[in-house]
């Protein structure tokens, strides 16, 4: 599987446009619990969210966020980094 090396979390998209989890929520339709739950696992979203989303937070596209478990993101991230603490 082919991925975007500067995709962000569905959370990281959301804090960085300025919105809480319960603002976006409510500008969905879902409940804030619900919210939670995708933007730990995004792959949950359905897609009618996903586009929601999308155009709440400006139109980001849906390709620059990551659509997977938060945490295999951050695992990803770190693994794939060019940058570690040993050369710093």
């Amino acid at each position: 599987m082919v991925t975007n090396p500067f995709q962000i979390t569905l959370r990281a998209t959301r804090i960085s446009c300025g919105y809480t989890a319960l603002e976006a929520a409510q500008a969905c339709g879902i409940a804030e619990g619900t919210m939670n739950r995708y933007e730990t696992d995004a792959g949950r979203v359905p897609r009618r969210t996903a586009v929601q989303l999308s155009r709440l937070y400006g139109g980001v596209s849906l390709d620059l966020i990551y659509w997977g478990k938060e945490s295999d993101h951050f695992k990803r991230k770190g693994a794939e980094s060019e940058y570690d603490n040993s050369t710093a």
